[in-house]
């Protein structure tokens, strides 16, 4: 019988790689045992969306309450706490901002509520009423675990796991599908279009490095704001690089592209929310890849420099370009520090 009603919250299904967390748990816990619901703040008719609201009631709920009208604070607090006790004894939210309004109403009526630290933006003071009404707090890396040592008693540090065969049996996608020649080599991007992702600084890094390795194609997957993603498009053809970076919007065959590809890269910078984990590099290793990432938090968990890959500061440009050298150095190591990346990948990260 399944006795414990247990709500898994998140702002939305569409915007940040862990909904598809929140998805492997309320499709893996076994349902003799827990009573599955979502909770989300705006619909946003994802094909995940639809596939969890057949299989669990999705609840779209004002998990941030407006404080604008500080008159109303209180009442609407106190129905949203209402509305949690009337369907969960059990809730686990996976939102990646520090509004403290969802921890607050499960506290107020006595519900125990984990939260999980999803990226590495931090101001103590700004996370200290969420995190500290949370019953207890899930990391993801190391980074976060230093992060949040004036909590220490109540986190736990779980990586993500991945559907590691996914990627490790999946056919490589045809390069003649997408007009790339047999030289060329390819750096696939698995992440979203945003300023921290360090976009702008690699396509810096391939204008200084385009006469060198003129073979070099990075294949950028992901979505942002159009405006900024014509920004990158403009930037990379000012710099005479657009044949060298490549933006193919958001895809449902990333474990294809990656076998098509030779190596994974990940050019976070560290400023802003930085890589609170890193599953990207993870899926790229499961399929086999070596990986160039930056020293941005999580990733310094997964790639081991020197042995699956190459760990590089996320300081700019200049990094990168100099991580793009180690690359074509150790050209003749690529295929064992792909074999080194899968075997950790299955030990660590299944």
């Amino acid at each position: 019988m399944n006795d414990i009603r247990l709500l898994l919250t998140i702002n939305n299904l569409d915007t940040a790689g862990m909904k598809y967390v929140l998805a492997d748990i309320a499709e893996g816990l076994d349902p003799k045992e827990f009573q599955v619901s979502i909770g989300i703040t705006r619909r946003s008719g994802t094909d995940l969306e639809k596939r969890l609201e057949n299989q669990f009631p999705l609840h779209v709920l004002p998990l941030r309450v407006s404080r604008s009208q500080r008159l109303l604070f209180p009442f609407r607090q106190w129905n949203l706490g209402r509305k949690l006790k009337g369907i969960s004894d059990l809730a686990h939210g996976f939102d990646y901002s520090s509004d403290w309004s969802e921890a607050l109403a499960f506290k107020s009526v006595g519900i125990p509520f984990i939260a999980e630290k999803t990226n590495l933006i931090y101001s103590e003071r700004k996370w200290a009423r969420k995190l500290g009404w949370a019953t207890h707090i899930i990391g993801l890396s190391q980074a976060q675990k230093e992060q949040l040592k004036s909590f220490r008693n109540k986190v736990t540090i779980i990586p993500t796991g991945i559907d590691l065969e996914r990627f490790e049996n999946a056919e490589p996608f045809s390069r003649n599908m997408m007009d790339i020649g047999k030289d060329r080599v390819i750096a696939i991007s698995v992440a979203h279009l945003v300023d921290v992702k360090g976009y702008e600084e690699l396509i810096e890094a391939l204008a200084r490095v385009k006469d060198r390795y003129p073979e070099f194609l990075v294949i950028a997957v992901g979505k942002g704001d159009p405006t900024y993603e014509r920004y990158l498009k403009d930037k990379a053809d000012g710099h005479g690089v657009s044949n060298m970076i490549q933006f193919i919007g958001p895809s449902d065959q990333v474990p294809e592209l990656l076998k098509m590809a030779d190596l994974k890269i990940l050019t976070t910078q560290n400023r802003g929310r930085r890589e609170g984990f890193g599953a990207a590099i993870v899926e790229a290793m499961a399929a086999g890849l070596p990986v160039l990432a930056t020293r941005s938090g999580g990733p310094e968990d997964i790639v081991v420099d020197g042995q699956t890959g190459w760990l590089i500061p996320g300081d700019g440009p200049e990094s990168i370009v100099n991580g793009i050298h180690r690359i074509f150095q150790d050209r003749q190591n690529w295929n064992a520090y792909g074999q080194k990346g899968q075997q950790r990948a299955r030990e660590q990260y299944n």
